[in-house]
């Protein structure tokens, strides 16, 4: 019998704390509710995989795209069948690597501001672990060497100075007062070993009672997902867009991209700029008002580039390539098939941005019909407990239905 959504943290969901990540409960009932078995399921932000997990565990083939290397990471592990023995071996190569490394002076480190997030000893042991899985080099396959760098990533906060309260890395008060009491490495990367271990495990179990299908795993930016999926069509497209201005996805994980060796200055910097709703502009972007033809749409980037022309321009560009996407979606999905968003509103400079009604209007312009609003309501998604007074808190998201028109 396939497992239903006990909690948000069942089955392989619980390995990450991806910032906004979307519940499983809500990625169950669209991917139930809006396509059948032997469907294909899309999802152009797909962050940590909570779409894909759902769609292979209901017999659907899934494609995730998303642009940060390590929400990719996370999204290939969550969703792939592993075996035990593949798993087995990988940790004992991995710790025989790591004992004859254990006493070596890793090279220097060229992480910025090491000193300030990690004690010595800790970062000295991580870079050692890391090492190690590099070490293993061609003796493991792919998806075993993922295995391992997921867990490594999802001990880097915990042995790092930054709160874990919130997604951006900060050093608090807190942090410090615990560091007479710091979590050690190797002995939480072995326990994460084993706690992620037995999660893939029971994915592994569910799926045996499924026509699992294939997921497809991508690291690009969604504004090119035309040419990533190229001629295959697909039923349903399900996804949760980036928030305007909410969420720096790359500030929130760059402690564990730079310890994994999955960026460096320049790619981290870069790829910010390039997230749809980055808050990364310079002044000659947004020195003139942005109109996209859209009057809803421009009528609001009006309003607010009275009170800020920066954030103005924000949310002009945001909705300029979610228009894109949506035109290239359109494209790609079956005639009668079924696009979901789920997304939040926001209040920006104390302009009401209603993101999900600009959305339908950029949805009706690429041959969709809107059949329907569904309203959730936040509890708790992992966002800071306090946000910057220019932005507000989201309360709700919508997810909205739109069929493809025939």
């Amino acid at each position: 019998m396939r497992a239903e959504v006990r909690t948000t943290q069942y089955l392989s969901h619980g390995i990450d704390r991806w910032p906004a990540k979307l519940i499983p409960q809500i990625a169950r009932y669209i991917v139930r509710t809006y396509s059948a078995e032997g469907d294909t399921v899309l999802d152009p932000f797909c962050g940590s995989g909570s779409i894909l997990v759902e769609a292979r565990l209901l017999g659907r083939d899934a494609i995730g795209i998303d642009v940060n290397p390590l929400a990719t990471l996370y999204a290939r592990v969550k969703a792939r069948r592993y075996r035990r023995s593949e798993l087995a071996r990988a940790e004992r190569l991995l710790w025989a690597k790591f004992e004859r490394r254990k006493n070596d002076e890793p090279p220097p480190c060229t992480f910025p501001n090491h000193s300030l997030w990690f004690s010595r000893t800790a970062l000295t042991e991580l870079r050692q672990l890391r090492a190690a899985v590099e070490d293993c080099g061609r003796e493991i396959s792919g998806p075993e060497r993922d295995f391992l760098l997921a867990a490594l990533a999802t001990i880097v906060r915990r042995c790092s100075r930054a709160d874990p309260r919130g997604p951006k890395p900060f050093v608090s008060k807190r942090m410090r007062a615990n560091e007479r009491r710091p979590c050690r490495p190797v002995p939480a990367f072995r326990a994460a070993l084993g706690t992620i271990g037995r999660s893939l495990m029971e994915v592994a179990g569910e799926l045996e009672n499924v026509e699992a299908g294939r997921v497809r795993v991508a690291t690009r930016d969604a504004r090119h997902v035309a040419r990533i999926v190229g001629e295959h069509k697909v039923e349903l497209v399900a996804t949760s867009p980036p928030y305007i201005n909410a969420q720096d996805y790359f500030r929130s994980s760059k402690l564990e991209l730079w310890v994994l060796g999955l960026t460096n200055g320049k790619l981290a910097h870069d790829l910010g700029r390039q997230l749809i709703g980055s808050e990364r502009v310079t002044s000659p972007e947004y020195a003139n008002r942005k109109v996209l033809g859209v009057e809803s749409v421009d009528r609001t980037v009006k309003r607010l580039f009275r009170v800020c022309p920066r954030r103005a321009y924000i949310v002009a560009k945001y909705f300029s390539d979610m228009k894109d996407v949506l035109d290239q979606i359109a494209a790609m999905i079956v005639p009668g098939g079924i696009c979901c968003l789920v997304v939040g509103g926001s209040n920006i400079c104390g302009v009401h941005i209603r993101t999900h009604a600009h959305l339908l209007t950029l949805a009706r312009s690429a041959a969709f019909t809107p059949e329907a609003v569904l309203v959730d309501t936040i509890k708790a998604r992992h966002v800071p407990p306090q946000r910057n007074h220019n932005r507000g808190m989201i309360r709700t998201e919508r997810v909205l239905v739109l069929r493809r028109d025939a």
